[in-house]
């Protein structure tokens, strides 16, 4: 068995015709956020596909100490661990390779139309994704269209590929036309097709994704049986926007939260959440006053118990009584 160094795990398409070469391209994150690295993508088939890292049990830096007891990890200077993986060749178990790393990348399709979203909204950039929840006010102006013309794929074409990046020459003119038919206006005029993208066809189209992400929630993201049905189903609308918080701008993602529909089920999960926050309150309360009278109770019974009382035992002296008595004569007292 023999070990490559530099070698990466690629899962491509599933077809026969597969090539054994692809042209990976470089396309800003649909989120414009700064933080986020580009993608990776490539064309197969007039379809984009996205490349993502995965690893094979990753370990984490707070066990460090214990796996380096046992040697089960090594890590290098930024408390990542050093993995290796085994490519074996299931026809012929001796033909086999030792690859000296433990990420491989996977290829999903891509959803050019969130590229074409973070074009109309390119002025809306954030830091971080914790700004998208943050309760300051932000200016949600639409700044940055494409152009307030209607216009042919050719001409969208040419002016993403002037003002954006000129990565956009390695996508086809058909899938961007197909893609932009889902965010944009259309007109046909002089046998041509005209578009046009604007907030509210966007809006339509993410609405389509939340939907779709509420009839196949994921299992990973479970939801507690505790809570109404009525509320089960707002919190599913409301984590699925949220879910797609790293594929749409900040300016896209508060003005999804301000569709009716979304707006209700924010409303009716706060409004839950703060009878059940108070509910809880009471029940401490209620739960603090019982403890608080056991121990008044504790503390009256303390002061109505008996006090011991402790007699002090005197002892008398019987006196001598004076008789008349034979003898007592004899000892009869002078008169003074």
């Amino acid at each position: 068995m023999t070990i490559i160094p530099q070698k990466k795990i690629v899962f491509l398409p599933k077809d026969e015709n597969t090539s054994d070469k692809i042209e990976i391209f470089k396309f800003p994150s649909p989120s414009n956020n700064t933080a986020k690295k580009p993608l990776n993508l490539f064309i197969y088939n007039d379809k984009l596909y996205q490349l993502q890292d995965y690893s094979f049990s990753k370990s984490c830096q707070y066990q460090e100490t214990e796996n380096l007891a046992t040697e089960k990890y090594h890590y290098n200077s930024n408390g990542e661990p050093i993995k290796s993986a085994f490519l074996i060749n299931e026809s012929d178990r001796s033909d086999g390779q030792i690859i000296s790393t433990n990420i491989f990348q996977v290829s999903t399709l891509y959803d050019l139309s969130f590229s074409l979203i973070a074009v109309f909204y390119k002025e809306s950039i954030a830091k971080s994704e914790e700004e998208y929840v943050a309760k300051e006010t932000i200016d949600l102006k639409t700044s940055g269209k494409l152009d307030d013309r209607f216009l042919t794929a050719r001409d969208v074409h040419d002016t993403l590929v002037d003002t954006n990046t000129s990565e956009w020459n390695m996508i086809p003119i058909k899938l961007l036309e197909e893609r932009m038919s889902k965010i944009a206006q259309s007109m046909i005029e002089g046998g041509d097709k005209y578009f046009k993208i604007n907030e509210e066809k966007i809006m339509e189209y993410l609405l389509t994704k939340v939907e779709k992400i509420v009839a196949n929630f994921p299992k990973s993201l479970p939801i507690s049986l505790e809570f109404p049905e009525e509320i089960q189903k707002s919190l599913k609308y409301i984590m699925a926007c949220n879910l797609l918080i790293s594929l749409i701008p900040m300016s896209a993602y508060k003005n999804l939260m301000k569709l009716p529909i979304i707006a209700e089920c924010v409303q009716k999960y706060n409004e839950y959440n703060k009878v059940n926050k108070q509910a809880i309150l009471d029940r401490k309360a209620l739960t603090e006053n019982a403890m608080k009278v056991g121990l008044e109770s504790n503390d009256v019974m303390d002061k109505k118990k008996p006090v011991k009382i402790v007699k002090k035992t005197t002892i008398v002296k019987k006196k001598i009584s004076v008789g008349q008595g034979a003898i007592d004569g004899f000892f009869k007292r002078q008169k003074k």
